[in-house]
């Protein structure tokens, strides 16, 4: 029976202890004190329960709920047998479990790693080939939001290891199982950024071979990424309500582990955003290359970058975690102001005055009005700052080209003096000697450094191709 229902025969010893207090009323008054009577009987009741604890602990059903339920068992053991009766452990020969209660629990650890590291491998072997295979759209929740079924299960399981070690009533136990599972996401949050980088890979090196809809399944995989660092806060929030970790050091480390493990949940949701921006941008490579270009002149290719733009932001929009679609569209305004600055070097990029000038305005209003759908238009005012002054420094008289160039070095202090050279090189009513003239002062700016440049924060140029 002890191999089928181990923690069955445990709760079964419960008569040892009214049975030897039946012996310490009873037969001990009656009995001469040499013979030591309730010795003799709590030894051997011991030694019985002992031999029972072996063949629990060498039973094949000892899962991990089971370690955790023995351990606190023979805990309680101990405990009673003091507070019941005035025996204390030292005097109960031999120790419950040979004073392996460490080997048993690594032995739980052990179980606890193998069985996450095994689950969590069957369901990213299933969520792969869903995200790699798309032969149907990925689920979406009531607020039609894409999700993959992975942030559920993952913490479906860290919370039924959680449950289990909670029931130890040790705080390095719960520690511990924390670690473990922390681990298994760290794993996990891996196996999520190299995916999405792998499909990546291939659909920009070979778009023709890559089933349909891999942006979709980005951002099913993004939005499980936010669901799992509400999950892991969940369970932050669980630890500190019910009291699972008591000792305040033991506590600490696994609140930071947790904290530091949502972060990289951001990180990878963050890395799939990203992805979605390089889907959007490869998109738009063609009509950014024409640019400044001849074909600018006479076609509108900023047009086309913000409707292509606009077609992914829709399904963006509806089927993206909100907080990410924010932070989506910051990180778009960013890329498009630094490819339009890019731009001005375009492969026969040509500044043909005074068209150019109208054109540039044109340009920037048709960004502007697509950001304003999505940012408060005030806002965009300092978003647009760099782009504008640029555009005003490319457009600039001789006369009129250091004093522009001077307003923006002062704020933009990482500006690279060579898309400064290069933006004159491309002006049509300017020849050598013109830009020399232009550009002899400018370089002695540059030459001029000011200390306080090297304290002062990155801004958008230093992104640019220097």
């Amino acid at each position: 029976r002890v191999d089928k229902e181990p923690i069955e025969c445990l709760e079964a010893t419960d008569f040892v202890f009214p049975d030897l207090a039946l012996v310490y009323d009873d037969l001990v008054p009656r009995s001469p004190s040499n013979y030591k009577i309730f010795p003799f009987f709590v030894l051997e009741y011991h030694r019985h329960v002992y031999e029972l604890v072996n063949k629990i602990v060498t039973s094949p059903e000892l899962d991990g709920g089971r370690i955790l339920h023995l351990l606190r068992w023979v805990r309680e053991y101990y405990a009673s047998m003091n507070h019941q009766l005035g025996v204390t452990e030292e005097l109960l020969e031999p120790q419950l479990l040979d004073g392996n209660e460490q080997g048993l629990l690594d032995e739980y650890l052990k179980l606890v790693r193998t069985n996450l590291v095994k689950w969590t491998n069957n369901m990213m072997n299933t969520a792969s080939n869903e995200f790699t295979e798309r032969t149907a759209a990925p689920a979406t929740d009531s607020d039609k939001l894409y999700h993959m079924q992975t942030a559920s299960l993952m913490f479906e399981m860290v919370n039924q290891q959680v449950s289990l070690a909670a029931d130890s009533q040790q705080s390095t136990v719960m520690e511990q199982v924390i670690k473990e599972c922390i681990q298994v996401m760290k794993d996990y949050q891996q196996r999520w950024k190299d995916l999405i980088s792998a499909e990546m890979k291939m659909q920009i090196e070979s778009p023709s071979t890559t089933p349909p809809g891999l942006a979709e399944y980005i951002m099913a995989a993004t939005n499980d990424q936010i669901k799992c660092a509400e999950f892991a806060d969940a369970v932050l929030q669980r630890m500190e309500s019910e009291n699972l970790i008591k000792n305040r050091k033991n506590f600490e480390s696994a609140r930071d582990l947790l904290n530091e493990t949502m972060d990289d949940f951001f990180d990878v949701a963050t890395h799939g955003a990203n992805a979605l921006l390089d889907l959007a941008f490869n998109d738009v490579k063609d009509p950014f290359s024409k640019l400044h270009t001849s074909t600018w002149y006479e076609e509108d290719p900023m047009g086309l970058i913000v409707a292509t733009l606009r077609d992914y932001n829709d399904d963006f929009r509806v089927h993206l975690n909100d907080y990410m679609f924010n932070k989506l569209i910051d990180w778009m305004l960013e890329r498009l102001m630094i490819a339009q600055m890019d731009a001005l070097r375009n492969r026969g990029a040509r500044l043909k005055f005074p068209v150019c000038t109208e054109r540039l305005e044109q340009d920037r209003a048709a960004v502007f009005n697509f950001f304003a759908d999505y940012k408060n238009p005030k806002d965009l005012e300092d978003d647009f700052d760099a782009i504008e002054q640029l555009h005003k420094f490319a457009c600039s008289t001789k006369r009129t080209a250091y004093i522009n160039f001077y307003s923006m070095k002062r704020i933009y202090h990482d500006l690279p003096i060579s898309l400064v050279e290069d933006i004159l090189g491309r002006r049509d009513d300017m020849d050598r000697s013109s830009i020399k003239e232009v550009m002899d002062p400018i370089k002695e700016k540059f030459k001029d450094k000011d200390p306080i440049d090297a304290t002062r924060s990155p801004t958008i140029f230093s992104k640019v191709k220097q």
